[in-house]
């Protein structure tokens, strides 16, 4: 019968060999028969009082009509990939250690009641946080805080990284579309930047380079004063929608 919490950051896998007595064989060699076996222990954050320890390759949970039948090993699969690589597997998540408000003592302390990370002190029931004295409140809130932050920027890293990417991809695009239209006549542009019902092709460029593309294939264009890059590409979709029509015509009387 499975007794952890559906929380799985206040539970504990970690998983040792243990030399275990086969007593059918002692009986039948008369001696003592030992074999290693690979043995799950499981604890719960700011319960020291409870622990129970399983047969790795033991079934915790039965087949059932959606699934095969689930081991120890399988349900705690990051640690148990530790233990066969003889890594360190006292910590799932964040060290308690990165939590700058607490000192030694008081890592120290909360390893003593099993609680290893920020995920477990920040997601500790209210009457185990008791344990940890006044405290124990202060230090759960500011567990979450950590946890909150840590998310965001994360996010923000992510974001960042996207958009860095999506410019690189546009900076590519650009020189792509700036090398294609180079010394080509009009009607060549226009096929190599056909007009379409969808949003300009030019928003994404800058009011350089919008520049230098109509000074390029429309050097006649007036492009003295202060424009907006509105203004510009409207005047560059312009350009490209009279280079397009251009260039049909040409295909029609050929």
């Amino acid at each position: 019968m499975d007794q952890t919490p559906d929380n799985q950051n206040l539970v504990i896998a970690s998983f040792y060999t243990e030399a275990i007595e086969i007593e059918g064989k002692s009986r039948a060699e008369g001696r003592p028969i030992f074999e290693d076996k690979e043995m799950c222990k499981i604890q719960f954050a700011g319960d020291k009082d409870r622990e129970y320890h399983f047969y790795a390759h033991e079934i915790w949970k039965e087949r059932d009509n959606r699934g095969p039948a689930i081991t120890y090993a399988q349900r705690f699969p990051e640690q148990y990939k530790r233990f066969k690589a003889d890594e360190d597997q006292s910590v799932n998540g964040t060290p308690l250690t990165e939590l700058v408000f607490l000192s030694k003592a008081n890592v120290a302390e909360l390893k003593a009641l099993n609680i290893r990370s920020a995920e477990s002190l920040a997601d500790l029931p209210a009457n185990l946080s008791k344990r940890l004295g006044m405290q124990g409140n202060t230090w759960k809130a500011q567990a979450a805080s950590y946890l909150e932050r840590a998310k965001g920027a994360s996010a923000d890293a992510k974001l960042i990284a996207e958009l860095t990417k999506r410019d690189q991809e546009l900076d590519a695009l650009k020189a792509q579309v700036a090398a294609l239209v180079a010394d080509k006549p009009a009607e060549v542009v226009a096929e190599i930047i056909p007009t379409s019902d969808e949003p300009s092709p030019f928003e994404g460029f800058s009011d350089d380079d919008i520049k230098a593309w109509i000074r390029n294939v429309a050097p006649d264009e007036p492009l003295t004063g202060n424009f907006s890059h509105k203004t510009l590409v409207a005047k560059a979709d312009k350009i490209n929608a009279r280079l397009a029509e251009e260039a049909a015509k040409a295909k029609e009387a050929a």
